[in-house]
């Protein structure tokens, strides 16, 4: 039953990150990272999109989204609003599943230290 599972899984993830061709995340600009992530989801179906979604968020972190904010007040804010894509910069170049890789790895050492 296991086996079968994991099976199951690789072959989802074969199928999300084999859609997104060889396009990479682009985080120079807001209006290039908004094409890129609009190149990487092209063919994917609306589950692949969320569960890429997921990876992005994962991978990024909740920590460096909020770096804008954390820089202090107002100030902080105008720079996040400023360049959204400053956030994706740690994931600058990476596909679908290099992405996706990065995600599981933060979510393993997020599981350890949880234990």
């Amino acid at each position: 039953m296991r086996a079968s599972l994991k099976s199951l899984a690789l072959l989802s993830m074969i199928a999300v990150f084999g859609c997104g061709g060889g396009a990479r995340l682009d985080a120079s600009s807001k209006e290039k990272l908004e094409d890129s992530m609009k190149a990487m989801r092209a063919g994917m179906t609306d589950v692949q999109k969320r569960e890429f979604a997921q990876d992005l968020a994962t991978a990024v972190g909740q920590g460096a989204m909020m770096s804008g904010f954390a820089a202090g007040g107002e100030k902080g804010k105008e720079a996040a609003a400023s360049n959204p894509a400053d956030a994706y910069k740690p994931l600058n170049g990476m596909t679908a599943e290099e992405i996706h890789d990065k995600a599981v790895e933060r979510r393993q050492k997020a599981g350890t230290k949880a234990k």
